[in-house]
C-alpha cells in the first residue's frame, strides 16, 4: 500500500469529528463565531500590559506622570489633545476601511495560496509579542523571551523527533531559514577541507598510506566527516604544541571563508590539483528562494538541478547520477536539498530514499554529504505522527539509516483506530518520508503556513549543535552569553511575535496527532474528497500524484494543444480570482515546465505540444491550483461541507469553457 485511499466514507473507528470540534474552538471562525472569546482575551492582555508598565515604572522610582491631560493645561493644549485623539481615531478607521477590500484569506472559500485562517492562540501570542517587543538578538535584550524561544524550538524539534541536543531558531521566513542551511553547509565544508589540507601539508598521518588516501583529493577532503576531522584536529594540536604555531593561522591559508576565497583556492589547487567550487543539488521543484543564495558567493553554475520523476518528485536515480558526475569530476557537493511540500503541488520528495542513498555514499565511499530538507510548507504535517508517549523515531535506526516495517505504527501511536486513519489518509510513502526527517542535517519549517500563525514567521532546526554554531560573531555593545543565537543567526534583531505565536499554538493546540495533526489530516482528507468528486467532471485532469492538501488540475479537451489548454486554464482562474467580485470561490494558478510528470498528464487527453515555450525553449503547462489549508472547507457532514458546493460551481465553469463556441 503506497497510495492514500480516496474513499473517505469510513472513518476506520477514529472519531475525527470529536477532535475537530474541540480544536475549532481555537479559531475565530468564518463568521467570527468565537468573537467573544477573542474580545475577552485581548482585553485581558491589554489590562495586564497596562498594569505591568505601571508596576515597572514604579519599581524604578516614584516618578510623576509623564503624559498628562490635567486641567492646568492651556486651552490651546487641551484642543491639541482632542485634535490628536480625533486624528488617531479617524485615521485608524480610514485604514480599517481600506482593508475591507483586502483578500479574505480567512474564508474557507479562499483556496488559492498558502495562506489561510490563523488560530486564536497564534493571534494572542503575536499581540503579546507586539506589546512587550523584546529583541531576540540576545539574553540581554530578551530576558524572559529567550526561554520562550528555547521552548518553542524544542516543540518543533520534538515534532520531528530530532535528538535531544538539536537546536535552531526562528527566522522572518523560509527563505532566510534556507539561507541558514547554506552558510552552515558551506562553513562545514570549508572547515573540513582546510583541516584535511593541513594534515597533508604537515604529514600528520606520518606517511600512513591508507589514511592519506582517505583525504588526498578535494572531493574526499570536502566530505571527510566529523570523525576524521576530529582525528586530524587532535593530531594538529599535538603538532602545534611542538612548533608553537597558531592553529587558525595554519588553517587560514586553505580556508575558503576565513581567507580570501581565490587565494585559498589557489593554495588548495597546489595541493590537490584543479580546484572546483562546490555545488548545490536540488530538485527542479525547488522554491524560488534557492537561486537567491548566490548572495553567499554561489554562482548559478554551482546550482545543479535534479530531474523530477513522473510523479513530480525528486528522481533519486537522477540524484545518484548527479552525485556520480560530481564525483568523477572531483567537484565537492556542498549540500543536497529535498523539498517536502512543494510550492506548486505540496509534494514530498522521498526523504527516506535520499537519506538511504547518502548513507550508501557515506559508508562505501566515505563521502559525508550535507542533507537539508526544505519543509517550509509541509513540515508541520509531521505533527500527524507525533505521539509524545511513544515517539515515532523508535522505528528509525539512525546509525543504520533504515526504517523498520511501518506496521510498528500500531504500537507507536497506541491507538489502532488512529493508525488506520493515518495510513488511509496519508499513504505509506509519505509516512516513510516523515519518519526519516531526523536523518537530515537541518530542516526549514514555516509556522506562518501550516502552523496557522500570522506572517512572518519561519524556523530553522539543526540536528547537531556543532554544525549550528558555525562561526561566532560578537558585537561590542552586546554581552552574548554561551552559544547565544545572536552570535550565529543571519538576522541581527529578531522579533518575538512569531515565536510567541508558535509557542502558544504548541501549548494550547499541540504539535501532535490529537492537536495540529488532526487539523492537517483533515485538510488532506478534504483534498481526497475534492479530487474524488472532480474526477467525475468531464475534461478535468488531475496531476498524477498528490501528497498533502494541494491539488493541481487542468481543464482540457481531447487532442488539443498546450496553447489551447493554457488559455482555457488562465480564463478559468481569472473567473475564480479576487478581481471577479462575483466569484464564489478563489483559486490560483501555477506553471509547470515540461517534464515526465507533465508528459504523463498531457497524455491523458492526448494533448499536443506545439509552440508554447519559454526563453529556454521549454514547453510550459499552466494549471489551476487549489490549496486547502482552511479547516472549515470540508466536513464529513454534507450539510456543513463546502466541497460539494465548489464542485457544482466548478462544473458549471468547466462546461462554460469547454464548449467549442465559447472557446472560439
Amino acid at each position: 500500500m503506497s497510495e492514500p485511499n480516496s474513499n473517505n466514507n469510513e472513518s476506520d473507528g477514529w472519531d475525527e469529528e470529536q477532535h475537530l470540534q474541540s480544536i475549532y474552538q481555537c479559531f475565530l471562525g468564518p463568521h467570527a463565531e468565537n468573537a467573544s472569546t477573542v474580545d475577552e482575551i485581548i482585553g485581558d492582555i491589554f489590562s495586564s500590559w497596562f498594569a505591568w508598565r505601571n508596576q515597572i515604572t514604579n519599581q524604578f522610582g516614584k516618578d510623576d506622570p509623564f503624559v498628562t491631560r490635567s486641567t492646568c493645561c492651556t486651552p490651546k493644549n487641551q484642543q491639541n489633545f482632542k485634535d490628536i485623539h480625533k486624528d488617531l481615531i479617524d485615521t485608524t478607521n480610514s485604514l480599517i476601511s481600506k482593508l475591507k477590500d483586502e483578500i479574505p484569506f480567512f474564508s474557507p472559500r479562499y483556496i488559492a495560496h498558502m495562506t489561510s485562517e490563523i488560530s486564536i492562540p497564534a493571534i494572542t501570542g503575536y499581540i503579546i509579542g507586539l506589546l512587550y517587543n523584546p529583541n531576540m538578538v540576545s539574553f540581554e535584550a530578551s530576558r524572559a523571551s529567550k526561554v520562550i524561544e528555547d521552548e518553542a524550538i524544542k516543540e518543533i524539534s520534538d515534532m520531528f523527533h530530532f535528538p535531544e541536543l538539536a537546536t535552531g531558531h526562528f527566522t522572518c521566513d523560509g527563505t532566510i531559514a534556507n539561507f541558514e542551511s547554506v552558510i552552515r553547509s558551506k562553513t562545514r565544508m570549508a572547515d573540513w577541507i582546510a583541516m584535511c589540507a593541513v594534515a597533508l601539508e604537515y604529514n600528520l598521518f606520518n606517511n600512513d598510506k591508507e589514511k592519506i588516501e582517505s583525504i588526498n583529493t578535494l572531493m574526499k577532503a570536502a566530505h571527510c566527516g566529523w570523525e576524521k576531522y576530529d582525528e586530524i584536529e587532535l593530531l594538529l594540536k599535538e603538532k602545534l604544541e611542538e612548533t608553537k604555531e597558531n592553529k587558525y593561522k595554519v588553517l587560514k591559508k586553505y580556508h575558503l571563508l576565513d581567507y580570501d576565497y581565490f587565494e585559498a583556492a589557489k593554495n588548495l589547487e597546489q595541493l590537490y590539483g584543479k580546484f572546483y567550487s562546490p555545488i548545490v543539488l536540488f530538485p527542479k521543484s525547488k522554491h524560488y528562494s534557492w537561486p537567491k543564495s548566490q548572495i553567499f558567493g554561489i554562482g548559478f553554475n554551482q546550482f545543479w538541478e535534479v530531474d523530477l520523476d513522473e510523479n513530480g518528485k525528486l528522481d533519486v536515480n537522477h540524484l545518484k547520477e548527479r552525485i556520480e558526475e560530481a564525483k568523477s569530476k572531483g567537484i565537492p557537493i556542498m549540500m543536497v536539498v529535498a523539498v517536502c511540500g512543494t510550492t506548486e503541488c505540496g509534494l514530498f520528495d522521498p526523504v527516506h530514499k535520499i537519506a538511504a542513498l547518502l548513507k550508501e555514499y557515506r559508508e562505501k565511499d566515505h563521502l559525508d554529504i550535507y542533507f537539508h530538507i526544505d519543509a517550509a510548507y509541509g513540515g508541520f504535517i509531521a505533527s500527524c505522527l507525533n505521539v509524545k508517549t511513544a515517539p515515532i523515531t523508535s522505528s528509525i535506526k539512525e546509525e543504520e539509516n533504515t526504517i523498520e516495517n511501518v506496521n510498528n505504527l500500531e504500537e507507536l501511536l497506541e491507538k489502532k483506530e488512529y493508525t488506520n486513519y493515518v495510513k488511509k489518509i496519508m499513504g505509506i510513502d509519505m509516512i516513510h518520508c516523515i519518519q526519516a526527517f531526523p536523518l537530515a542535517n537541518s530542516v526549514t519549517v514555516d509556522p506562518h503556513k501550516l502552523g496557522f500563525t500570522p506572517y512572518a514567521c519561519g524556523s530553522y532546526l539543526q540536528r547537531l549543535e556543532r554544525e549550528y554554531c558555525y562561526r561566532k560573531v560578537d558585537a561590542p555593545y552586546i554581552e552574548f552569553h554561551d552559544k547565544e543565537r545572536g552570535n550565529y543567526t543571519l538576522e541581527g534583531s529578531r522579533a518575538s511575535t512569531g515565536i510567541f505565536a508558535t509557542w502558544l499554538t504548541a501549548k494550547v493546540i499541540g504539535f501532535n496527532y490529537n492537536g495540529l495533526g488532526t487539523i492537517l489530516l483533515h485538510t488532506i482528507e478534504s483534498r481526497l474528497d475534492l479530487e474524488t468528486r472532480l474526477k467525475n467532471i468531464n475534461h478535468v485532469y488531475l496531476i498524477p500524484k498528490r501528497d498533502s492538501n494541494i491539488l493541481c488540475l487542468s481543464v482540457s479537451r481531447k487532442g488539443e494543444n498546450l496553447e489551447e489548454t493554457n488559455e482555457r486554464n488562465l480564463r478559468i482562474v481569472e473567473e475564480l480570482s479576487p478581481s471577479n467580485k462575483e466569484a464564489q470561490f478563489i483559486v490560483s494558478k501555477t506553471t509547470f515546465s515540461y517534464s515526465k510528470m507533465v508528459e504523463k498528464l498531457v497524455k491523458e487527453w492526448d494533448g499536443k505540444v506545439t509552440t508554447v515555450e519559454d526563453n529556454k525553449g521549454v514547453a510550459k503547462l499552466k494549471v489551476i491550483r487549489i490549496v486547502i489549508m482552511n479547516p472549515f472547507f470540508y466536513s464529513r457532514n454534507p450539510l456543513h461541507s463546502l466541497v460539494p458546493k465548489f464542485v457544482d460551481y466548478f462544473k458549471h465553469i468547466v462546461d462554460k469553457y469547454t464548449h467549442k463556441k465559447r472557446m472560439n
